[in-house]
């Protein structure tokens, strides 16, 4: 593919894959439902199409981080994406931190089976300086860092890469001043910690082994070793933001804590299908 050269970590909506039309239709569903819902109550037309901007996007990104933690299991996504708009009257979700720990998840787990490419390294380094301007961004500019880290531990990378976490960080660092104040710590509502419980649930249900979903550029398996690190820095920047922030942040990350949680539902309903009865699937695509 043509964008295959630009970048290691974009990756297009092909329409020809069901879930792919599955998550445009469920995000403009969720979008134009909470649109509706803001107009009902009153609220102008430009607040009622930032709702439902906002919630379209929670639900696409939460689908697209369960693509990335559990590639062989397309009903994870195909759940997580109605989950995070479920969650949407927790609080507002922290698009940008969201989006962060998509990316980080996609470069850790390299579903894509590329290494990033200079482009990749201008876009995560001028994320980490932006994410780092919102609420408790520096968690997540942390954990671009952690991700780039290990990308480039993981198989030996030479040159540039080796120095993307230090230009990640310092990105942050610089940002930070610009930053927001840090918003206080509020105590998490009932759906706040029921969705967390459900996150940590979902984890512990998560496929283990060798994944048989193949990586979209090589046609090789999926690494085991690098899907498990990137589960693991994924949850652990939501779960640093429910730490620092409680409910607010909690809120602020649902779709990712949405995406875990997805897979506790997704394996009771996959529990009739062995996992040898699908053939092996794109990471990024599912037909």
């Amino acid at each position: 593919m043509a964008m295959a050269r630009v970048t290691a970590i974009g990756r297009a909506i092909d329409l020809s894959y069901r879930s792919n039309r599955y998550v445009v239709a469920a995000s403009g569903a969720a979008g134009a439902i909470a649109g509706l819902v803001a107009l009902t109550a009153g609220d102008g037309f430009g607040t009622a199409v930032a709702s439902g901007l906002v919630a379209g996007l929670a639900a696409f990104t939460a689908w697209a981080v369960a693509r990335e933690i559990d590639p062989d299991d397309p009903t994870v996504a195909a759940l997580a994406a109605p989950v995070a708009a479920i969650a949407l009257p927790i609080g507002e979700p922290y698009l940008a931190a969201v989006f962060t720990v998509l990316l980080l998840t996609r470069i850790t787990a390299r579903t894509t089976g590329l290494a990033p490419k200079p482009a990749d390294a201008l876009l995560v380094v001028g994320l980490a300086g932006y994410v780092a301007t919102t609420p408790y961004g520096l968690i997540a500019t942390g954990g671009l860092a952690v991700a780039a880290g290990l990308d480039a531990g993981l198989d030996g990378a030479p040159g540039w890469r080796r120095w993307l976490p230090a230009g990640v960080l310092a990105a942050g660092a610089a940002a930070a001043v610009f930053a927001v104040e840090w918003p206080g710590w509020t105590t998490p509502s009932l759906g706040a910690i029921a969705l967390v419980l459900a996150a940590g649930v979902g984890t512990a249900t998560l496929r283990r082994g060798t994944p048989t979903s193949r990586c979209d550029h090589t046609d090789e398996p999926v690494d085991p070793g690098r899907l498990r690190a990137a589960r693991l820095v994924a949850l652990t920047v939501a779960l640093a933001y429910g730490v620092a922030g409680g409910g607010a942040a909690v809120a602020g990350l649902a779709p990712v804590f949405a995406a875990f949680a997805a897979a506790g539902p997704a394996a009771i309903l996959s529990r009739r299908h062995s996992a040898g009865a699908r053939p092996a699937a794109r990471a990024g695509r599912t037909a």
